[in-house]
């Protein structure tokens, strides 16, 4: 994590008794109100990744946790986050302390955003839909 947050500032130093996620929670207090954009493409890959192991999938399941309860304690610094993924996960309470999160998936409004229209799959995937539909699968 800190790695992606280096070419903005934010330096982890091994410090005793201070956390990863407590340094980026004081970098984050320092920035400009509404300064920072963040944008998290397929947060549930970690998760994903680790589902026939429920041991690491619950140690992965905590470190996003903590690392969206820094974000929510410090969201002044935020003027926009967007958080895309594949499957939905917000019951497994990695964002309960985010839960100022609006969910755009099924929203009209939003439909045009990402993905396709109606109109766009039946151009561009038209024949492989019917092929698929004269398979029988």
């Amino acid at each position: 994590m800190s790695r992606k947050f280096a070419p903005f500032g934010f330096r982890y130093e091994l410090r005793p008794f201070q956390t990863v996620s407590d340094q980026l929670s004081d970098w984050l207090t320092a920035q400009e109100k509404n300064s920072l954009v963040l944008l998290i493409d397929e947060y549930d890959a970690p998760l994903t990744s680790c589902l026939n192991n429920k041991t690491i999938f619950k140690e992965v399941r905590r470190a996003l946790s903590a690392f969206y309860s820094v974000l929510k304690s410090n969201e002044g610094a935020l003027r926009f986050a967007f958080i895309t993924g594949i499957t939905k996960f917000n019951k497994t309470s990695i964002f309960s302390e985010l839960n100022n999160l609006s969910d755009l998936s099924l929203n009209v409004e939003y439909g045009t955003l990402l993905g396709y229209t109606y109109s766009e799959t039946q151009k561009y995937f038209s024949g492989y839909l019917g092929n698929l539909c004269t398979k029988g699968g």
